[in-house]
């Protein structure tokens, strides 16, 4: 039986064993000593969870181990303080297994089917016992019943990844309980950067250094987004390194790096081509935390990639077509999001595209925007410069706003807002000036 199944089996069975009594189930009323016989749960498609079935008979009838009593440390019971008690008979499952292992299968359904019908109640499920009841009736020429067990069985490991989610959620509860939740948090960035998830650690980090108050963990969490960071480093500069190196090659000669390869059906493997290779590499560096690549970078790539691909078919000019437009589009979300630098990088990568005369425009427009807020900002600090009463902390505050004033001209000598930006740098200059300590 597979471990997937037995998973089942041990919470549920000590719970069922222990509120039926510890090895014992109520048989029918006025049947006591007797063996159960099959009664209307031979019908019913619930049942519980049961230890495991290493011990259990196989098919072929060998014996196996006998399986371990559950009642070992069970308290006597007193059949004076349990009216019911004489109504009762030994049924538990090493009853069943030693029933089988006698050869006596139809004995074995019968308990195996009493003590189901006894712990249903519980509102519990075991694919495990219902396997193992559908072999025995198999093994007794029962196809209805084995039909009607196995099917059950399937239906209950259908609802296994609920049970997984809820493990899950109160183990990480259990844990936060038992080591702190900030260590838990940091356990979680830990296991995801070894799985290779390295944005996913990157941002449970971040989560972790706003809200984290145990200084121990806050410093091996520092220590940790340092290695994601140097590692994510090194990781985009050799994926760009070969990317580069495949655009510059004629394709048809390329040799494929050793170890890439892509899997078709199966067992058969084929060598990667360079365009395929080159997305997969992309795709990785797009995986990574966001401030250790550029999304320029990746852009200008897939737009070269793109046009290696398109060559003269009128396929290859849709998919080039394709990837303009989503450079455009991401340019656009750039500007709306006020990431001018990052959105003025994606238009670069248009030059010589069809998409050319619109990306220079949006550029202009997004080279204004920045410096007309950039400009603003100055101003802002120039005010509250000149309100310092020191006048060696003052000159320091307007040599700053002359240096940003200076880096705008210097990087958009053509914005509209040029002209006003030199008024504004010359109303700077001359307010250190007057302060004689340049």
């Amino acid at each position: 039986m597979s471990h997937k199944l037995f998973r089942w089996l041990v919470p549920a069975t000590v719970c069922a064993l222990v509120l039926v009594s510890c090895r014992t189930v109520t048989a029918r009323p006025g049947h006591s000593g007797e063996q159960a016989p099959e009664t209307a749960s031979a019908a019913r498609v619930r049942a519980v969870p049961l230890r495991d079935r290493a011990a259990a008979p196989s098919v072929s009838g060998e014996s196996r181990t006998q399986p371990l009593a559950i009642d070992q440390d069970c308290p006597e019971q007193n059949p004076a303080a349990d009216p019911g008690h004489a109504g009762r008979a030994s049924l538990d499952l090493s009853a069943a297994m030693e029933l089988h292992a006698q050869g006596r299968v139809d004995e074995a359904l019968a308990v195996g089917l009493a003590l189901l019908d006894q712990v249903m109640g519980l509102q519990l499920d075991s694919p495990s016992l219902r396997l193992l009841l559908g072999e025995w009736a198999i093994e007794a020429g029962n196809g209805v019943l084995a039909e009607q067990q196995l099917t059950a069985a399937l239906a209950a490991m259908a609802t296994e990844g609920d049970v997984e989610q809820r493990i899950s959620s109160q183990l990480r509860a259990a844990r936060s309980l038992a080591y702190g939740s900030d260590a838990v948090a940091l356990a979680e960035a830990q296991a995801l950067f070894e799985g290779g998830a390295w944005a996913a650690a990157d941002e449970q980090l971040k989560q972790l250094f706003a809200t984290a108050a145990d200084e121990e963990v806050m410093r091996q969490g520092e220590a940790l987004r340092e290695t994601i960071y140097r590692q994510s480093v090194a990781r985009v500069e050799a994926a760009m390194g070969r990317v580069d190196e495949l655009l510059a090659q004629d394709w048809p000669r390329v040799e494929v790096a050793a170890g890439v390869t892509e899997e078709l059906d199966g067992d058969a493997v084929l060598p990667m081509t360079p365009d395929l290779e080159i997305g997969s590499l992309l795709d990785g560096i797009e995986t990574l935390p966001q401030d250790t690549w550029l999304p320029a970078d990746v852009s200008s790539r897939r737009t070269s990639l793109a046009m290696r691909q398109a060559a003269s078919s009128l396929e290859g000019q849709v998919v080039l077509e394709r990837e303009w437009q989503a450079t455009l589009d991401e340019a656009r979300t750039l500007v709306a999001a006020n990431r001018y630098r990052d959105a003025r990088a994606l238009y670069a990568t248009l030059e010589g595209t069809p998409h050319q005369a619109a990306a220079r425009s949006e550029a202009g427009a997004a080279a204004d925007a920045l410096v007309k807020e950039e400009r603003l900002r100055a101003g802002r600090l120039f005010v509250a410069a000149r309100k310092v009463t020191l006048p060696e902390e003052r000159a320091t505050q307007l040599r700053a706003v002359r240096d940003l004033l200076s880096s705008l001209l210097a990087d958009f000598p053509r914005s509209r807002y040029a002209d006003r930006v030199a008024d504004n740098l010359a109303a700077v200059e001359a307010e250190l000036a007057k302060l004689s300590v340049e």
